[in-house]
């Protein structure tokens, strides 16, 4: 598997995808295409999954570990604050069920938040509990988020009671004497069946790739493309909204223009989200300046 650090600009990577050069696309904040890497890796798995006599006690657990340490060192976390879990209303249901809210005390959430995309450092924000799904930013499959969650939190009441989180889970000779005491840090909050033998090693791929590109590097990148995009939404007259991050920018369209410039950006391998009245645009490192010229002459085209 290659693994390719961002150049000096921030800039390199569509070479890792399967992107056609016909194709430019804009809607990572959406879903984000797969990096070849992470699609060799996931035929691979498919492949070894079929044959589970060659499966070993530790390939249950390794995998995710190497899951759970990645995503740690891109959030300035430890693997011990990290959990894997499924989705966002998994992290909500968690969140609500460890955090005390009462009367005079409030819930504080990050603006436009983004993690591998933006730098986040948990150490400075300080936050009880913050998830990234993976198939966004993290460029891999669904169902694989990951959940950093304070120390304070690590004595919490887990949504699930499953085997693979209790402390020596490893010892599958002894699998039925179950033990009350969790694993170490934030583990105790895993779903069951967080090893996804067949998904695991795809988003480990896409985690590896990320680390190396860090999220200053994939930042520079997208905010290059990102204010080019709204240097020209605004000599076209359109409002873009600030401040804003690097990764993303909404446009705002005169009522008359978004259904004409989206059918016209469709047509033409261009592919963007319409949230609202706003053309959502979120590119990652298969982005290209060309792809980018491309999108800013529809503009000037029908400003």
């Amino acid at each position: 598997m290659d693994i390719v650090a961002a150049n000096g600009d921030g800039t390199g990577g569509r070479e890792l995808f399967g992107v056609p050069r016909e194709v430019s696309y804009f809607n990572t904040a959406g879903i984000a295409p797969t990096l070849t890497a992470s699609l060799e890796a996931g035929r691979a798995a498919l492949a070894w999954r079929a044959r589970p006599w060659e499966i070993r006690t530790d390939d249950w657990f390794d995998g995710a570990e190497r899951r759970r340490t990645l995503f740690a060192s891109l959030v300035g976390a430890t693997a011990a604050d990290i959990a894997l879990i499924p989705a966002t209303s998994y992290r909500c249901a968690t969140a609500a069920a460890n955090v005390a809210v009462g009367p005079g005390r409030q819930v504080v959430v990050l603006d436009g938040e983004s993690a591998g995309a933006v730098p986040l450092d948990v150490r400075e924000v300080r936050p009880d509990f913050l998830f990234a799904v993976g198939y966004k930013w993290l460029l891999g499959p669904f169902g694989l988020g990951c959940l950093y969650v304070d120390p304070a939190h690590h004595g919490g009441r887990p949504l699930e009671e499953n085997w693979i989180v209790r402390r020596d889970a490893r010892d599958f000779s002894r699998l039925v004497d179950y033990r009350d005491a969790y694993q170490d840090g934030a583990r105790r909050f895993d779903v069951g069946q967080r090893t996804e033998f067949e998904l695991t090693p795809m988003a480990v791929a896409a985690l590896e790739q990320m680390n190396a590109w860090t999220p200053s590097g994939v930042a520079r990148a997208l905010a290059r493309h990102t204010a080019r995009i709204g240097a020209a939404a605004q000599a076209a007259g359109w409002t873009v909204p600030e401040p804003r991050g690097p990764h993303m920018l909404g446009v705002h369209l005169p009522a008359g223009v978004r259904p004409r410039l989206l059918v016209y950006l469709e047509a033409r391998g261009i592919h963007t989200a319409a949230c609202g009245d706003a053309l959502r645009i979120s590119p990652h490192m298969h982005t290209t300046d060309e792809d980018v010229d491309r999108l800013t002459a529809a503009f000037r085209r029908h400003h």
